[in-house]
């Protein structure tokens, strides 16, 4: 939104498979204050050729919020962070951060996300919780990267 309303609209490409989601069928560029943006939800960017297509369109900067990590799948490393860690944050913040940067979170987005700005010279702001998301711990990371892949901003409770 800008300060005359809804400058777009966007459905995930990629949904999770639920009887009430239907995927949404188109890439989506827009102007927002001078810049060409394009969006993509959650799994929408592990998959390269959607950040490729929409850069191709015409974006400069890819809003890519996210619900994600510090979940179990086929991949090394991954896994459950235990909400325990969470609870005991202030006694016990090393091991939290610990879990946090490891491959269960940060150490896997640092794998992909950079390279996603950096092979499609666009800046990438990604976001994604932290705190329990329903019975689930997730862990962060939200950030701005630029076209060269380096972090230009991130919130300091990452």
């Amino acid at each position: 939104m800008d300060k005359n309303g809804l400058v777009a609209k966007y459905r995930k490409l990629h949904p999770f498979i639920n009887p009430y989601l239907t995927p949404g069928n188109e890439y989506v560029v827009f102007d927002l204050y001078g810049w060409k943006c394009g969006i993509l939800i959650c799994y929408d960017n592990n998959i390269i050729e959607n950040v490729r297509a929409t850069v191709l369109l015409g974006a400069e900067v890819l809003f890519m919020p996210h619900v994600t990590m510090c979940t179990p799948s086929p991949r090394p490393g991954a896994g459950f962070v235990d909400p325990v860690l969470w609870e005991n944050r202030v006694a016990d913040p090393t091991s939290l951060r610990q879990e946090f940067d490891g491959l269960k979170g940060r150490g896997w987005l640092m794998k992909w996300l950079p390279a996603r700005a950096y092979d499609n010279g666009v800046y990438v702001v990604f976001s994604n919780p932290i705190g329990m998301d329903d019975d689930q711990l997730k862990n962060g990371c939200s950030m701005i990267i630029d076209p060269y892949g380096d972090i230009i901003e991130q919130p300091f409770f990452n």
